[in-house]
């Protein structure tokens, strides 16, 4: 007959105990572990989308261009001052074609461009204009004006000439670069201060391009009929270094327009 004493029976249950708890673990931290993987998938999954990769688009925002606005405004705004009209520097020529019996296009006839009026364009009247002027050439200015005698006060003294100015006109020899428009009909005046209008140019026709007619407004020597000179829109040359207007059979007009900023009279 065995006997086990109970010292042995006690360690044989503390090892029996220790195999049941270190086993009921093992079986708790597998499924622990099983858990915190399930979860942590599902918020890879939420956060990232999956198996799927997130895209990340830039979108970038064109500013709107306001550059065809600012010019309408800018348009609108010169268009408030019509005293002077910037134009192009050469002349704008209209030709009038025609087709052959083949198709082809020949040039029939040539249309100079007309006047450059400026919208409140007016014909007016100027009395001082008498034709009974004369000038002097001071200061950057050709000042018409009319002499006048004072008589002596003695015997001793002599008569005394002065000039009342009436109106003055830029010197001018070089074109500025722009043109202006013509805002009345009176666009040059002749050496004795006679108003020469825009529309006079049949008048002055038979004059040679050698023959000084007058002085513009805009400050420049007004000659003759001119078939050798090429002249720019406004109907002037340079000729030895200094700009001038001439007549032309293919002009019905003094002038185009202004090659300088012209006075008013």
């Amino acid at each position: 007959m065995r006997y086990d004493s109970p010292m042995i029976r006690t360690r044989n249950f503390l090892l029996f105990i220790l195999m049941l708890a270190f086993l009921v673990g093992g079986i708790l931290l597998t499924l622990w572990f099983s858990a915190s993987s399930s979860t942590q998938s599902g918020y890879t999954d939420m956060i990232f989308g999956g198996a799927e990769t997130a895209t990340m688009t830039a979108v970038v925002e064109t500013p709107e261009d306001k550059r065809e606005s600012r010019l309408a405004s800018l348009r609108a705004k010169l268009a408030q001052y019509t005293d002077v009209a910037l134009a192009p520097s050469t002349a704008e020529v209209a030709v009038e074609t025609n087709t052959d019996m083949t198709g082809e296009a020949i040039a029939t006839s040539t249309t100079v461009a007309s006047a450059d009026l400026c919208s409140n364009y007016s014909a007016v009247s100027l009395p001082v204009l008498s034709g009974q002027l004369t000038y002097a050439v001071s200061g950057g200015q050709r000042t018409f004006g009319k002499t006048e005698t004072i008589p002596a006060t003695s015997s001793t003294t002599l008569p005394t000439v002065t000039m009342a100015t009436v109106f003055a006109l830029p010197l001018r020899s070089v074109a500025v670069g722009f043109t202006s428009c013509i805002a009345s009909n009176i666009v040059a005046v002749t050496p004795t201060g006679a108003p020469i209008s825009n529309t006079d140019a049949g008048t002055y026709r038979a004059s040679g391009e050698a023959t000084l007619i007058g002085y513009t407004i805009d400050g420049f020597e007004l000659y003759g009929n001119t078939s050798s000179l090429p002249t720019d829109s406004c109907g002037g040359a340079t000729v030895s270094g200094t700009y001038r207007y001439y007549l032309s059979s293919e002009r019905d007009t003094i002038l185009n327009c202004f090659a300088a900023i012209p006075v008013a009279l």
